[in-house]
């Protein structure tokens, strides 16, 4: 249900206040934690009772309803406070064994919730996002997080044919630095496809040669 509403954001002014006036009654934390998840997903920049409302639930003792509170809140709050982008971080990026459990089903809506923003809103994001992918974890798959970084770092949409590692700014750079220093392009065959539809080599050693500026094309 939280992701069918997520399916109309220009209904927001119609379910911000029945979300907050549920949210600041209900007693089931699941419940709550999909009410939540939902004002993540379909909800725009607040302020007042739907705020307040969500805001109540990120302290709970229970980590996946604090956690869903955290998702509500990043679409809610203007400037989305570090501590919470961190989090949510760690969330994306935890090994999952289970896609189809509870805590896949959290980081799922956390790439949701994140992928709807831009870099100028959280601009320190990507910092969070690079400065853990650097540690790599043989448990971990990083496919959610690569997929949402590159859409920081490349706004504008994928690179022109023939554009050289030295034409890209610092983060794109840095990004592209961490994927071949993690060999995150051997986590399957959707980490190639990300970096390819970024019009970037997709192949280790084609990655690594553009990156070292050897005369080669971006395609």
């Amino acid at each position: 249900m939280a992701y069918l509403l997520a399916a109309f954001p220009r209904e927001w002014g119609t379910m911000s206040p029945v979300l907050a006036q549920r949210l600041s009654v209900e007693m089931d934390p699941a419940v709550a934690a999909e009410m939540c998840i939902a004002a993540g997903l379909a909800g725009q920049p607040s302020d007042g009772a739907i705020v307040d409302a969500v805001g109540r639930w990120r302290g709970n003792s229970g980590r996946l309803v604090h956690r869903a509170a955290l998702i509500g809140l990043v679409r809610l709050v203007p400037e989305p406070d570090t501590a919470l982008l961190a989090e949510l971080a760690d969330c994306l990026m935890e090994p999952v064994v289970d896609w189809g459990s509870p805590d896949g089903a959290m980081a799922n809506a956390t790439a949701s919730a994140l992928g709807r923003l831009t870099a100028n809103s959280v601009p320190q994001l990507a910092g969070l996002l690079l400065e853990r992918m650097r540690v790599p974890d043989p448990h971990r798959h990083d496919f959610l997080a690569l997929r949402l970084l590159l859409g920081l770092a490349f706004p504008d949409g994928p690179l022109t044919d023939g554009a050289a590692f030295d034409d890209l700014s610092p983060l794109q750079q840095e990004v592209v630095r961490v994927v071949i220093h993690v060999r995150l392009l051997r986590q399957g065959p959707m980490m190639p496809r990300a970096i390819g539809e970024c019009n970037l080599p997709y192949t280790e050693e084609a990655l690594a040669t553009w990156c070292a500026g050897q005369p080669q094309s971006a395609s």
